[in-house]
Order: C-alpha cells, then structure tokens, then sequence
C-alpha cells in the first residue's frame, strides 16, 4: 500500500530527473532498444534502493521522478552507473545489429574526446529537487504528457515506456513503479 505523498516528501529527496542522448539523437527505436533502459533501470533502482514513482522513456532522453538518499551524492552514483552501462549495452546492440549510421553518430560525437570512442550520453544530467505536492504533480503530469506532446500517441496511457500506463491503467508489465495515495 503506499504512503500519504506529503510524508514521502518529508523522508528522503525527491527529484525530477532528465538524460539525454547526445546530440538529441533518437537511438531508441524498438522494443529491444528501451529494455535496455528498463532492464537496466529496475537493476539500478534496487542498487541504489531508489524508489520510482514517475517515469518516460523517449527516443533520445528519459525523464524520472524518484526518490533517495542523497546525502553521499547517492543520486549522481545512481546517474554514472545507469548511464555507463547503459551505453555499453546500447553500443553492444548497435554494432550486432550491424546499425553503423548510428554508431557513426556516437563516434562523431567522441571525436574530440581523447580516451573515447564512443559518446551515448550528454555528460550532465538535469535534477530539480520536489518540494510540494503541487510541483510533484506538475513533474508527473509533464512526463505522462511527453509522448503526446512529441506526436507519438493519442493518450498518455498508449505510450508503452511510461508510468501513465501504471496509474491509469494498473499495468506495471514494462516497469513496477511506488505508487503512493492520493
């Protein structure tokens, strides 16, 4: 059962979280592309025991809303490690799938990095801290709404990669969020 949302934000930080591909490139383009990011996303959340209560995955960034201890910087380490390995699996399955004109992309994107072959991620990642209900429901609400924005669905529910399936319709098959009361 979950927890009032005014107590969660009383416990441990609550952030808004955006990374981006470089160059805002679409690397993500099929099924077996975002299992990357949720394969990698549910290992990482239990690492870093980070609890998720928003999420969309979109072809060139993702955007979290997600809660943790960061007194020791907890969010960046999560952040490093979810990119580095991320990359390294989205590099992997690029060159099997022999997809060059994107791997040229990434190589054109390390170029001025010496000890770089390869550049998946923009370095930095955007975080802004949650301080009232109001601005967490803001934040989910802007999640949901990014897939329709950008065109790719009807309804925030139709979008596959995003947590409005797990409110609206009780689907938590692609990714198992923190549901918290109302």
């Amino acid at each position: 059962m979950g927890r009032r949302l005014r107590n969660l934000l009383k416990d441990e930080t609550t952030f808004f979280v955006t990374s981006t591909i470089v160059d805002f490139f679409s690397v993500f383009k099929n099924h077996s592309d975002y299992l990357i990011l949720i394969d990698n996303l549910n290992f990482y959340r239990v690492k870093f025991d980070v609890k998720l209560f928003g999420f969309v995955l979109m072809p060139n960034h993702y955007h979290l809303l997600v809660q943790l201890d960061n007194s020791k910087g907890q969010l960046s380490k999560f952040q490093q490690d979810f990119k580095k390995f991320t990359a390294k699996k989205i590099l992997e399955k690029l060159y099997g799938e022999n997809r060059f004109r994107e791997i040229k992309i990434l190589e054109d994107a390390a170029r001025d990095l010496p000890k770089q072959r390869h550049k998946v991620w923009m370095d930095r990642f955007d975080d802004e801290v949650i301080k009232s209900e109001k601005w967490f429901f803001q934040k989910l609400n802007y999640i949901h709404n990014n897939p329709v924005k950008k065109g790719l669905v009807e309804a925030p529910e139709d979008w596959l990669y995003s947590s409005a399936r797990n409110y609206s319709k009780g689907d938590h098959s692609i990714i198992k969020i923190d549901i918290f009361e109302f």
